[in-house]
């Protein structure tokens, strides 16, 4: 039998984030999803599951409602603003009709009562990674740089960089708006929703990770002062 990785469905060992306060089952659930070849994170709150889902990129989210800090509902318009192709299915003990709609009208891929099986889980992984699949990769380049926006990795003359979420979403916007200068405001309301926006230190430190990662190329970040930033080639003529 060939795993899923064999049979193509990502080109690298897929990802699973396991949000699922009960101890006992996210272990089990981590188990199970393990033996179709997954590598697998595990987080107990809303929060936590935030911090892991800005440093990697994830396949697939299995999801509970009833979490310490919140309804898992409420993870999911983070989820869809920032990272549109990871497959969400939602676990819960809330079971009715009305609840499942609610929550795929919020933005699960699909929705599995407790208790379940875990054949019928497996199944429903499997067919989710199916949908997932992308015959194409959107790339943006500048300055003879390449980013995937799937693969969320930047490839230069001479490397290829992993990036994160929100540096790969920073690197967009700069390279599809290459021409203008962007404001601080704007890039923080494209990167961060507003009720997850950082403070102005985290956008500089951002810059700071992405400047070191342009370095050797004639791409560059430039600081507009008071303002925000512009994406040039070095040598060009600053406009301000």
């Amino acid at each position: 039998m060939h795993s899923m990785l064999e049979r193509g469905f990502v080109d690298r060992s897929p990802v699973c984030l396991i949000v699922e306060d009960n101890v006992p089952l996210s272990s089990a659930l981590k188990r199970v999803i393990q033996k179709l070849s997954f590598s697998i994170s595990v987080t107990h709150t809303v929060r936590g599951a935030e911090k892991l889902l800005d440093t990697r990129l994830f396949d697939i989210v299995v999801l509970d409602r009833v979490l310490p800090d919140g309804d898992g509902v409420n993870l999911l318009s983070y989820i869809r603003e920032h990272f549109p192709q990871t497959r969400v299915i939602i676990l819960s003990t809330k079971m009715s009709v009305m609840e499942r709609i609610f929550g795929l009208q919020h933005g699960a891929d699909d929705y599995l009562p407790k208790p379940f099986s875990e054949e019928e889980l497996c199944a429903r992984i499997k067919a989710l990674m199916r949908r997932g699949i992308r015959k194409d990769d959107e790339t943006i380049s500048f300055g003879g740089c390449l980013l995937s926006l799937q693969k969320q990795q930047l490839t230069t003359p001479t490397k290829t960089f992993t990036m994160t979420p929100h540096e790969t979403r920073f690197l967009q916007y700069m390279m599809q708006e290459s021409t203008h200068r962007i404001s601080k405001e704007s890039l923080l309301s494209f990167v961060w929703p507003i009720e997850y926006r950082p403070m102005d230190s985290s956008l500089e430190s951002l810059v700071s990770r992405l400047r070191k990662k342009l370095r050797g190329t004639i791409a560059d970040i430039h600081t507009v002062r008071y303002f925000g930033y512009e994406l040039m080639i070095k040598g060009d003529i600053h406009h301000s």
